[in-house]
């Protein structure tokens, strides 16, 4: 985010993103700056490090029509925190 600001650290057990479940994922909950910036502030709001990203192959952003797709390792390699419910890759709408 570029800015320092406090916040309270959690290990949530699993945490899912479509069809994708990531397990033991370290979460930090405070009210941060892109929130407003976005006018996300007065709902619920998550900004994915590159912690989790690291761990897809790929990971698109279509603005326009407002969706996220995460696309796994080749091979159906995954690191140990990362579980693959669906076949193919994950679509998230908003």
């Amino acid at each position: 985010t570029g800015t320092a600001f406090m916040a309270q650290l959690a290990v949530v057990p699993e945490m899912r993103v479509g069809g994708i479940v990531m397990q033991n994922v370290q979460i930090a909950f405070t009210d941060a700056p892109p929130f407003d910036l976005f006018g996300l502030s007065d709902r619920p709001a998550l900004l994915l490090g590159t912690d989790l990203l690291k761990n897809f192959r790929r990971v698109s952003l279509d603005f326009r029509n407002r969706k996220v797709r995460f696309v796994l390792r080749r091979g159906g390699v995954l690191p140990a925190n990362v579980i693959r419910q669906s076949p193919e890759a994950s679509r998230i709408s908003g």
